[in-house]
């Protein structure tokens, strides 16, 4: 977690679909690492024939997975001696399968660094030494972590839109007999219903329980481990909550959420479903956020985006591993990968599956979506691509914001280890 980037710039072109097409039939046919065994050279010739295959087995966070999917074509065209066999899993259940052995990816590549501050400090109590190669786990992509809620409970959240969205008034509307009124709100919205993804298996849940920390600590960096406290912490803390201790704050707010939500986007199809006596409020990425939003239709489909200040941003980092497992020719072929998907054309790709872009020579759509309706803008782009408008284009009008608030910092794995052993002694 770092501050707050966008990237800017220029639209990019992109593979025509014709190669698009001819690649998606070599990729769909490649089989997997576990079909080639242990080595990192296959005894066969490229998917497009030429020599050698060098095998790149990327273990990437679900939301990334069509996104990567779809750059995957264009890269083994131009890479026809890399073959990158995929599998998306929850980052969170990834983190615990490396640690104990039975995940061995050559690139990792989960939502939130929290995931890789975990592996690391895990890996080096077993080990004695660090999994990942050096100056590598820089960000493929980013995204914040949003409220998502109608604007009548929005405007009870925000005080009337005079501070930003944050959890001291989720917490005193749980912990008050009147629920939503206590803050404003309506009768008829309900019990105070909350959403987000587990903790334990999930970094967006993750990411939603640090939010709460720092929040409850007053604080927009250096988390420590004295300020989780434990049962005897009789703090008021620092955030001007009402609460008698983290632990307390933590576990009414958690109290609120009535199931875990087993995908982000599930939150959302929730909400609009059923409306809020069934969900009042999701916390989640944005781009899970933004893909959800895209089509939504019906009486409860008129969601906006709120932004806590400071928030909690997944950076998608990529680390390649410097483990036994991996040959030198592994660790070459994936920084190409990497390199790839950081590089204009697969940041314009990004964008179009609702992530934030790091390349500063990609697009960032929000400048298309701040006037994506005028006429001026039709005109001035006769030429835009065909194959439609951006999740940002689409959500101008849900709250969607181009300047974010500085992204919270990555507290050590001590303290992630401490938050989540304070939630779990109080279920």
């Amino acid at each position: 977690m770092s501050v707050a980037k966008n990237g800017l710039g220029a639209r990019v072109v992109i593979v025509v679909a014709f190669l698009l097409a001819a690649g998606a039939a070599g990729y769909m046919g490649m089989p997997r690492a576990s079909d080639q065994g242990d080595g990192a050279v296959a005894d066969s010739t490229g998917p497009h024939g030429g020599g050698e295959v060098i095998i790149v087995d990327l273990v990437y966070s679900v939301d990334k997975h069509p996104w990567i999917d779809e750059v995957l074509v264009p890269f083994h065209l131009e890479h026809p001696n890399i073959r990158v066999n995929v599998r998306g899993q929850e980052s969170m259940t990834a983190a615990r399968d490396i640690v104990r052995g039975r995940l061995r990816p050559t690139v990792w590549s989960p939502s939130d660094d929290t995931a890789l501050a975990l592996v690391a400090s895990g890996w080096r109590d077993k080990h004695g030494e660090d999994p990942f190669v050096a100056d590598t786990g820089q960000p493929l992509v980013r995204s914040p972590l949003v409220f998502v809620t109608w604007p009548e409970v929005g405007e009870a959240l925000t005080d009337g839109g005079t501070q930003p969205a944050g959890w001291r008034r989720v917490y005193t509307a749980l912990t008050s007999p009147e629920g939503w009124q206590a803050i404003g709100g309506n009768r008829s919205w309900g019990k105070v219903r909350i959403g987000y993804t587990d903790p334990a298996q999930s970094d967006a849940g993750l990411a939603a329980l640090l939010s709460m920390a720092y929040e409850y600590a007053g604080k927009t960096d250096a988390l420590q481990r004295a300020d989780i406290g434990g049962d005897d912490d009789a703090s008021a803390g620092a955030g001007g909550s009402a609460a008698t201790s983290m632990a307390d704050f933590i576990t009414t707010i958690e109290g609120g959420v009535t199931r875990y939500a087993k995908r982000q986007t599930d939150l959302i199809k929730s909400m609009v479903s059923r409306g809020p006596k069934n969900l009042g409020l999701a916390v989640l990425y944005e781009q899970a956020a933004l893909t959800a939003l895209a089509d939504v239709k019906g009486q409860w489909a008129h969601l906006q985006l709120y932004y806590p200040e400071p928030t909690v941003w997944a950076e998608h980092n990529a680390a390649i591993f410097a483990t036994d497992w991996v040959s030198a020719e592994q660790r070459q072929a994936a920084v190409s990968l990497l390199a790839y998907l950081r590089s204009p054309a697969a940041q314009e790709r990004a964008i179009h599956r609702g992530f934030r872009a790091i390349q500063a020579g990609a697009a960032f759509a929000h400048a298309e979506a701040t006037a994506a309706s005028t006429p001026e803008v039709a005109q001035a782009n006769p030429n835009r691509e065909n194959d439609g408008e951006t999740p940002f284009v689409r959500a101008a009008e849900r709250g969607l914001r181009a300047e974010l608030p500085p992204a919270l910092e990555l507290p050590s794995a001590a303290v992630i280890d401490a938050l989540m052993t304070l939630r779990s002694s109080k279920k």
